[in-house]
């Protein structure tokens, strides 16, 4: 497949389309995780997955977001600092191209000549006279290491968090949420694999068209400590005790293209005995820049009712799906026997969502 096809594949895999309820800082952060995952992909030789990468975040900064109604609303600064990351995107983009250019339409090498059975195997020649020294077969000092360090598994989760969370505000009080609800972060050491070996003397064979097009379509593998969700349910204990839903974001790196929960973000947040809300999306953002990490879905508390997704749920978890699609919700019911779901909307479920 020449790279005119390719590219065309890879721009169908680039394809996103928010919801029309999405307002314009959900879009921001779109483009924000999505460029920072490309810039990843690119720093580890991972080309297509970066182009593609590349390409959903300049179709939001460039296509959808300037239709948003609150766009022409935006200050002005605030419009051309994503103007300038789209231009960076688009620069990206343009020298991934050329690489990949080359790759994809360099001539391919004529097969070798099929051997004739009349003349004699190589073996049975006769060996040249004029040579003085012979070479070995197997050079000395010559090895090809394909090894990578081996996780350390003995490792224990760590976890650092304070002893209790502040309440947080019932939705039918008045009080200033900001000034009572501080961030709590719930911080895991968790066994993360190592980066590349770089005393790694002879590279993996490259995969073809089809097995690249094939991984971009599948999901990454995520990584969550099996005691992170209980211990985020024990910090928030003072609010489930008062019947009020408690919300965490789940966070951390990407590493050899799988996905590890090293994080969990409290933001300040507003609940109810059935619902729970965040209050300063930016600060979530901020956070995530600052230390290099990526939303991976979210955590909250059923205080009193069953484990499932509510159909507020359902948007809640469909909203942190359009930025990664392997985000994951959580939830937490300690008054019922089944008190832990795992939670991922289909893609048929997006689709119908999204309408």
């Amino acid at each position: 497949m020449r790279w005119v096809e390719f590219k065309e594949q890879l721009r169908k895999a680039a394809e996103v389309t928010p919801s029309q309820s999405a307002s314009l800082l959900t879009l921001w952060k779109m483009s924000s995780q999505i460029a920072r995952l490309g810039e990843q992909d690119e720093r580890e030789g991972n080309l297509e997955r970066a182009y593609m990468y590349y390409m959903r975040a300049v179709n939001i900064l460039v296509t959808i977001a300037p239709k948003n109604p609150e766009y022409g609303r935006q200050l002005k600064i605030e419009r051309q600092r994503y103007r300038d990351m789209a231009e960076g995107l688009i620069a990206n983009l343009e020298k991934i191209t050329v690489i990949l250019q080359e790759r994809y339409d360099a001539p391919t090498p004529l097969p070798s000549p099929p051997s004739d059975p009349a003349l004699p195997p190589p073996s049975s020649l006769p060996e040249p006279v004029h040579e003085e020294k012979q070479l070995d077969a197997q050079q000395p000092g010559v090895e090809f290491n394909n090894h990578l360090p081996e996780d350390d598994a003995s490792r224990p989760v760590e976890v650092l968090a304070p002893s209790a969370p502040p309440p947080v505000e019932d939705g039918n009080t008045d009080s200033d949420v900001d000034d009572t609800f501080a961030n709590l972060r719930l911080s895991y050491t968790t066994t993360i694999p190592k980066g590349p070996n770089s005393n790694v003397a002879h590279s993996p064979p490259t995969p073809s068209q089809a097995q690249i097009l094939k991984s971009l379509s599948e999901p990454c593998r995520m990584h969550i400590p099996s005691d992170a969700p209980w211990e985020f349910l024990r910090i928030a204990e003072p609010n489930t005790k008062r019947d009020v839903e408690t919300l965490g974001i789940l966070m951390g790196p990407r590493i050899k293209n799988e996905f590890f929960v090293t994080h969990i973000f409290l933001p300040k947040q507003v609940g109810t005995s059935n619902t729970v809300e965040q209050n300063d999306e930016m600060e979530l953002l901020d956070f995530s820049l600052s230390n290099d990490m990526f939303t991976l879905g979210w955590i909250h508390t059923h205080p009193s009712q069953s484990c499932f997704l509510s159909s507020v749920d359902l948007h809640t978890q469909f909203s942190y799906q359009r930025q990664l699609d392997e985000a994951i919700g959580i939830v937490m019911a300690p008054s019922y026997k089944e008190n832990i779901g795992f939670f991922s909307i289909t893609r048929k479920g997006m689709d119908v969502i999204k309408a």
